[in-house]
């Protein structure tokens, strides 16, 4: 532990511009204290907050009484008025989670029986006809529906909580990566690649893929993150019609992700992915032609009527694992405070 000098520049330091990071600094900025973020990239938004498929999910995923599921239905009922007093589009288009086969039709129930625990509202099964009044052409045995399932452009989120935050006084460092943190006396002394030190009182870890690293600098081993890669095809706007309501495949046990899906983005494209590749790098942000051929079938299958080949790009995201790809499936979010580094606030996965 080093002697400070001088009282700590910053009230509370967040490490990570993605959209948990930004919202934190929007949300702490309302109170007389002095914040800053700092953000490795040179805007914000620029890893996984800005490599994904838009969805604010209704809460059916994950086990009654976790942070996934508690999060996912607190969320999704604040959302609407977050994106009002921001400017942001939200459309709550909701959900199809389809049983192509005989085998996976126990598992919607199971899904609808979890979701209702959550408290998701107005989950219902359908047979095939209903599943046709609400998106024509879909092929499946049966679907769960929850319309409480929405889209955003998760970019633009984030860039408005930043935008707010900043107006309020926010200091935002962009472009400084994090490489070293030494605990004093009253809080924090962070340094930089690019030669800032920047002292805190409280320590935000927000980093998402390198939260783990960031935990490390203050002595916390605990946890470890898994790079898992997800592609994705971006069909043509004049497809958007094909698409009214998301459609997703019954998940798999054991899976690291939801399944190759169908989401509509705000701005009228169609979306067919992510694939689930565990990867070396957290930067890799590759495509591949073995994944996009494998993202045309998949998104067929579940939507015969839909043509893939008005592909206008494709892009990749890379999410935040803490099961290594022998295990696979999730685990819950991580949000601490600790006693063994006072100050220190942690939230991993």
């Amino acid at each position: 532990m080093i002697e400070p000098t001088f009282a700590p520049e910053f009230d509370c330091l967040i490490i990570g511009a993605g959209v948990v990071g930004t919202a934190i600094a929007r949300e702490l900025s309302r109170f007389r204290l002095k914040i800053g973020v700092l953000e490795k990239e040179l805007d914000v938004g620029m890893g996984t907050s800005g490599r994904n498929s838009g969805v604010l999910h209704s809460g059916i995923h994950y086990t009654p009484g976790t942070l996934r599921a508690n999060l996912d239905v607190e969320g999704n009922s604040m959302m609407e008025e977050l994106c009002r007093q921001l400017k942001v589009k939200i459309d709550y288009i909701g959900k199809l989670t389809v049983a192509s086969h005989e085998d996976e039709i126990s598992t919607l129930y199971k899904l609808k029986e979890q979701g209702e625990a959550n408290g998701v509202p107005g989950l219902e099964i359908l047979k095939p006809e209903g599943m046709q009044r609400l998106q024509p052409g879909v092929s499946g045995l049966k679907a769960l529906y929850s319309p409480s399932t929405g889209i955003i452009c998760p970019y633009t989120l984030t860039i408005a909580l930043a935008e707010n935050a900043h107006q309020n006084g926010v200091r935002f460092y962009l472009g400084q990566e994090v490489i070293g943190i030494e605990k004093t006396d009253l809080g924090f002394l962070v340094s930089t690649r690019q030669g800032k030190k920047l002292s805190s009182k409280v320590l935000i870890n927000s980093a998402g893929l390198y939260s783990d690293r960031i935990a490390r600098m203050v002595g916390i081993t605990d946890y470890k993150i898994y790079p898992c890669r997800g592609e994705y095809l971006v069909l043509d706007k004049r497809l958007g019609h094909h698409l009214s309501t998301l459609v997703y495949p019954a998940p798999h046990r054991g899976k690291a992700g939801l399944g190759i899906h169908l989401t509509k983005t705000v701005d009228g494209n169609i979306l067919v992915g992510p694939s689930n590749e565990y990867i070396d790098s957290p930067e890799d942000w590759a495509t591949t032609s073995y994944i996009m051929g494998k993202l045309r079938e998949e998104g067929e299958s579940l939507l015969p009527s839909l043509t893939t080949s008005d592909i206008i790009r494709s892009f990749a995201g890379v999410r935040p694992k803490q099961n290594p790809p022998e295990i696979g499936g999730v685990k819950d979010f991580v949000v601490e405070s600790r006693e063994d580094v006072r100050g220190f606030i942690n939230l991993v996965g």
